[in-house]
């Protein structure tokens, strides 16, 4: 699970950087089991699914096979690319729908 979330991090970070063009902020959230991470960039432009070409275009497809589900949101004049991934085994609410978590964390970085 955590190299899941290694790897999904470095891919939005990759693609923050090279189609950003600003401050980059990440995040890591836990709740209920569930890792959510988020690169948050100075572009509005919703990055997409593409045909790998040689050099790129493998990034949003690796993250859509580590991931339950990646979405956008509006940040701050630009986007946050958020990543949901799999509940982690063994947490307390067992991997279920998160009624039985008692807690949560948040870590940011910019």
């Amino acid at each position: 699970m955590l190299d899941d979330a290694a790897v999904v991090v470095s891919e939005l970070v990759s693609n923050a950087v090279r189609h950003g063009g600003s401050e980059i902020v990440v995040a890591v959230e836990s709740h209920a089991g569930q890792i959510t991470v988020s690169v948050a960039d100075g572009s509005s432009v919703v990055p997409r699914p593409r045909d790998p070409d040689g050099t790129c275009g493998l990034g949003l497809r690796l993250i859509e096979s580590l991931t339950v589900r990646w979405y956008v949101q509006s940040h701050e004049g630009g986007k946050r690319v958020c990543a949901e991934l799999w509940p982690v085994p063994g947490s307390r609410d067992g991997g279920s729908d998160g009624t039985n978590a008692t807690g949560s964390s948040r870590t940011e970085a910019a």
